[in-house]
């Protein structure tokens, strides 16, 4: 709604590749964004979770 992800559909859903104008892709430098809910990385994509009041969700820029 707000456009802060842009990314590429794909087979397991939306496969982030930007987040608020910040750019990471594995295929350059092996940086992604790795999708969080209350500390624990989420094994789920982002658009396949829903979203609940109380919960803390973020988007970490990380490099292997």
């Amino acid at each position: 709604e707000n456009k802060l992800v842009e990314g590429d559909q794909g087979a397991y859903g939306l496969y982030i590749k930007k987040v608020n104008g910040i750019t990471a892709d594995y295929d350059i430098d092996q940086s992604y964004w790795a999708f969080y809910k209350n500390g624990e990385m989420m094994m789920t994509g982002v658009d396949g979770t829903e979203i609940k009041d109380g919960e803390h969700y973020e988007l970490v820029y990380t490099k292997s």
